[in-house]
């Protein structure tokens, strides 16, 4: 198989003994961006900005919090607290308590996700790969034969 710097992973996941081999290239991808975020992220003020004003899912933020490097943590959770007060502080209710009406600013930033939308971006580019790979290498074909398949949400 022909080892181009975005078909490395692929080809490790495939080479594992494992139920999905997009479950491995997934949960890598997961790992390096809490790492990132509590790392190089901290240092990029566009970054930061973008991280304030969005936060992190409940996954995510307990994957952050399990982290042994706590500084970062609490930096980032610092100044995106700080966006979520302003944010409240400036929501006007609408339509009633308990009425449905179009999403707020508030739920945007609950819904929202910086690790999430990097994960999904970059599993939709490994999956194009991975069926450029499977279309133009017949070696890689082999190693998919021999693989036990993907999970349902992978496979969906």
């Amino acid at each position: 198989m022909k080892e181009k710097i975005y078909t490395i992973l692929i080809n490790e996941a495939f080479n594992q003994d494992c139920d999905c081999p997009l479950c491995f290239i997934e949960k890598r991808l997961e790992e390096e961006a809490v790492e990132y975020e509590l790392g190089p992220a901290m240092m990029e003020p566009d970054h930061r900005e973008l991280s304030n004003a969005k936060g992190y899912c409940r996954r995510h933020l307990e994957m952050m919090f399990k982290s042994p490097n706590k500084l970062p943590l609490a930096l980032i959770l610092d100044t995106h607290l700080e966006e979520v007060r302003k944010t409240l502080k400036n929501e006007k209710p609408t339509g009633g308590f308990l009425r449905k009406n179009k999403a707020s600013k508030t739920e945007e930033i609950v819904n929202s996700c910086m690790v999430c939308e990097k994960l999904e971006k970059t599993m939709n580019r490994y999956c194009n790969v991975l069926a450029d790979m499977w279309k133009d290498e017949a070696d890689f074909r082999e190693a998919f034969k021999r693989s036990r398949g993907f999970c349902l949400p992978h496979f969906a």
